[in-house]
């Protein structure tokens, strides 16, 4: 005998009417905090996920976005040497930095670093 599957429904949340002109691509972060939306307008524009709230809008380029994407990138941080430190190699420290890459019609790749 086979089982029958339970079916998931979608449930939608929420409508946000935006006044430009169109969307090319849309991408949530991994932490599920913010989203990007690039747009035939050329701007790039940030929501919060909570609240669906626009938190900024990026404009340097000149053509629609074409695509967009979330990373975590490694950064490293120059300490101060300790005492101890001087005798040894000076350390790094490593933490991550949340990028925003986004590609545009008019031939240009932009790299925002966001919160």
């Amino acid at each position: 005998m086979q089982k029958k599957k339970k079916k998931k429904k979608l449930i939608k949340k929420e409508d946000i009417i935006l006044k430009n002109p169109g969307t090319n691509d849309l991408k949530i972060r991994s932490d599920s905090k913010i989203f990007a939306t690039g747009g035939w307008d050329s701007k790039i524009r940030i929501f919060a996920m909570k609240n669906f709230k626009p938190l900024a809008v990026l404009t340097i380029h000149r053509d629609s976005i074409n695509s967009l994407t979330f990373t975590k990138m490694k950064r490293i941080q120059e300490q101060q040497e300790t005492v101890e430190d001087k005798k040894n190699q000076q350390q790094n420290d490593f933490s991550e930095q949340n990028l925003l890459a986004a590609g545009s019609k008019d031939t240009r790749i932009s790299l925002w670093s966001l919160y």
